[in-house]
């Protein structure tokens, strides 16, 4: 008759608490709608083809007691919730590419259908890459027990450095610190009835709200983003530095440099001592450009190095 009497009353003690975690959970899952609903609000029917491309490059967990599989996690995380709001092309992160570049390297294959295949050169490439740093990492949770019927507090808090990042220059754009925590009840457990459950409810909860945080600003900073142009994307830099050029001449250099379709955008940098330094940005590689050079200026330009993105010449 105890026993009945004892199990009764847990009944009613254990059924009213997870009744409230189940309405709380509820609660926070509207919650989290409303907030990504607003977000897309933020640039509602914007065309796929006019939405920033960016990638989740990765998140770090440098936090001394975060779990091993933290970062891998919230970059996963952070790629879906940008996925869901109608401001980003989202491109898959370069820890995945092999996914794609297996499927177009099978396309040369005998066992396939050649006329199903993929071409190559078409992958895009980000206009801004996104990374995280985890910083601070805390979880704890405490409880009592009494008559075999036990209840918990679950806590955590988890700080990170977001970056957004020109992919062709490693400038940090915008640079912000995120900081989320959280407190979660659990329902009270009957020692035995049921087994005690080791994760912390508090940890997902702090994620959510840290990647809804993150989405929320990036989508806030679209505007205030300097964004590297195609353009930009799709060409390389190279130094062009000329020797014994008379300060007329320096301009006429500069004319004959722009007056080629290879030459994306270029400026005189510097000139000082007949020596005049120009920035040129192209497409293909630093030795395309000497060779651009020398076969229609030879006559007047002798090149006289050639490194990595950056071009010797003097007057002859």
């Amino acid at each position: 008759m105890k026993k009945t009497i004892v199990f009764i009353l847990i009944c009613f003690l254990y059924v009213p608490v997870h009744f409230t975690n189940a309405q709380i959970k509820s609660d926070k899952r509207s919650d989290v709608k409303i907030r990504m609903e607003k977000i897309k609000e933020k640039c509602k029917d914007l065309p796929l083809d006019e939405r920033i491309r960016v990638s989740v490059a990765r998140f770090s967990a440098t936090a001394s007691n975060a779990p091993s599989v933290l970062g891998e996690n919230m970059s996963t995380m952070f790629t879906n919730a940008l996925s869901q709001v109608n401001c980003f092309n989202v491109l898959e992160e370069q820890k995945n590419l092999e996914d794609m570049t297996g499927e177009i390297d099978a396309s040369g294959s005998e066992y396939f259908d050649a006329t199903t295949g993929i071409e190559k050169g078409k992958m895009k490439l980000a206009q801004l890459i996104v990374t995280g740093e985890v910083t601070e990492y805390n979880d704890a949770s405490t409880g009592t027990k009494v008559l075999g019927i036990g209840g918990s507090v679950s806590k955590a808090r988890i700080g990170f450095i977001l970056k957004i990042i020109n992919p062709r220059t490693r400038e940090i754009l915008k640079s912000t610190s995120i900081n989320t925590e959280s407190t979660k009840g659990k329902s009270f457990r009957v020692s035995f009835i049921s087994k005690s459950v080791s994760s912390n409810p508090a940890v997902a909860d702090a994620l959510e709200k840290g990647i809804i945080a993150a989405t929320e600003y990036l989508a806030d900073e679209l505007d205030n983003i300097p964004l590297p142009s195609d353009e930009e994307l799709n060409s390389n830099f190279t130094t062009l530095e000329v020797h014994g050029v008379s300060f007329s001449g320096k301009s006429t250099f500069l004319n004959l440099i722009k007056n080629n379709s290879a030459v994306v955008k270029a400026e005189l940098a510097r000139y000082a001592d007949n020596t005049a330094i120009y920035s040129v940005r192209h497409t293909g590689s630093t030795d395309e450009l000497a060779t651009m050079i020398d076969a229609n200026y030879g006559e007047q330009y002798e090149i006289t190095g050639v490194q990595s993105g950056k071009i010797e010449v003097k007057m002859k």
